[in-house]
């Protein structure tokens, strides 16, 4: 039997995002979430951006103890799944996100609840 090779598509998030028109904010929470997460930080995609999992749709939120943190935890969530953009209106849009690589994230938007 002949080995079989398999590419997976590949990007850097900052691409995926660019080329997609997105961006990702990262919230810094008012206390560190203890019963929850134990994260002082979230980070999602900014806008009406979800994750379709089978018949569902669910957020796509990172938390960390950075902001760093939380966005590379955010784009780990993004890889590979199919996101879908402005769900319950007419201009809903499905995209399915390739494997992606975290950079640094120039298409970070940084926002704090604490005064």
């Amino acid at each position: 039997m002949k080995d079989r090779l398999i590419e997976i598509e590949t990007m850097y998030a900052d691409e995926f995002l660019e080329k997609h028109g997105l961006e990702i904010e990262v919230i810094e929470r008012d206390t560190v979430d203890t019963e929850y997460t134990g994260m002082r930080y979230y980070a999602h995609i900014k806008g009406a951006v979800e994750i379709k999992t089978g018949g569902m749709l669910v957020g796509a939120v990172g938390n960390g103890n950075s902001p760093e943190q939380a966005v590379h935890n955010c784009i780990k969530k993004i890889s590979e799944q199919l996101l879908v953009v402005n769900a319950y209106t007419e201009n809903r849009l499905e995209i399915q996100a390739p494997r992606l690589m975290f950079d640094g994230g120039k298409h970070v938007r940084g926002e704090s609840s604490v005064a």
